[in-house]
């Protein structure tokens, strides 16, 4: 990691607080989609560098974009995993109102299974660290809530 990542990173840091307030503000409803990648029974999380919390791989949805275009370019752009839109399928759609938002979250979550792991690749700057893990060891991390229901739901399909 190089002095422009540690700038980068604190930059991110303190632009995410102030998003966030400029959101609650203004009472912006988001719509999110998130990315669950599966190989050999354990699932893809990343770490933002301003957060401190797990997550599945994901982002906001452009304009003209549909869900499942979004999920994959956020997929690449956050892990430097490449997965075509057509591979993925909308498993779960939650709404949540996020209280310190005071704004409402659409968040679907697609997914994909792959019979071989990938290549990772972070920025050090967004994402600091992405990396498998089996379901119970996910669910053992401090994780957003719609990645632990997600995970939950997984759970109970066992």
């Amino acid at each position: 990691m190089n002095i422009l990542d540690k700038v980068f990173q604190w930059v991110f840091r303190l632009g995410y607080p102030l998003m966030c307030a400029v959101w609650r503000r203004v009472g912006f409803m988001s719509h999110i989609v998130h990315v669950a990648v599966w190989v050999d029974g354990k699932v893809l999380l990343v770490k933002n560098s301003y957060r401190s919390q797990y997550s599945l791989p994901g982002g906001d949805i452009h304009k003209k974009e549909t869900s499942a275009f979004a999920a994959s370019r956020e997929l690449r752009e956050e892990t430097g995993v490449n997965v075509s839109h057509t591979q993925l399928t909308c498993v779960l759609k939650l709404n949540e109102n996020e209280a310190w938002r005071s704004a409402p979250k659409r968040n679907e979550i697609f997914e994909c299974r792959l019979e071989n792991k990938p290549n990772i690749s972070v920025d050090n700057r967004e994402v600091i660290h992405a990396d498998f893990y089996t379901l119970d060891a996910a669910l053992s991390l401090s994780l957003p809530e719609v990645t632990r229901s997600y995970l939950r739901f997984q759970l109970r399909k066992r």
